[in-house]
């Protein structure tokens, strides 16, 4: 699916950027290669757009180019929440999935002395569950590491 935001006042960090105080959108969509065709389907260049954070890929639109996105199919969407939900699906399908708890834990001491300790979570977009970087020290005893001391993070 492919989105563009409603119009919004462009303000950059640089003071001196001939884009501050134009009217702009973002075209985005759920994956790069789609975003990608239907950007050249709209005469823009692959080099226009905006890849710095590969979770939010998008182009930067003016008034006349979100309209013409809009009649060939694009969705209106406001990107702030609508992107953060894109970008927690993309980080999800990143990372490696587990299908069960007992599976994750399995990894999770895999991996002990080879990088900082990792603990699963239970993943609400995919419904399986990950690896992340252990907060407590109590979590990293229920592995069998750092028992009887405080490590990193503790409280």
């Amino acid at each position: 699916m492919i989105y563009v935001t409603p119009l919004f006042t462009w303000q950059s960090k640089n003071a001196d950027s001939p884009m501050n105080g134009k009217q702009v959108a973002f075209l985005y969509a759920d994956d790069k290669e789609s975003l990608h065709l239907f950007a050249d389907t709209m005469g823009l260049k692959r080099e226009w757009a905006r890849e710095r954070n590969p979770v939010f890929v998008h182009y930067r639109i003016n008034p006349d180019q979100q309209q013409y996105a809009i009649s060939i199919g694009a969705v209106e969407k406001c990107h702030r929440k609508h992107a953060g939900d894109l970008a927690r699906d993309r980080m999800c399908r990143l990372k490696d999935r587990h299908a069960t708890l007992g599976d994750a834990q399995r990894a999770a001491k895999a991996y002990l002395g080879r990088q900082e300790h990792l603990r699963p979570y239970h993943c609400p977009h995919c419904n399986g569950w990950h690896l992340a970087k252990s907060l407590r020290w109590e979590e990293d005893a229920a592995y069998g590491e750092n028992r009887g001391r405080k490590g990193k993070g503790s409280r």
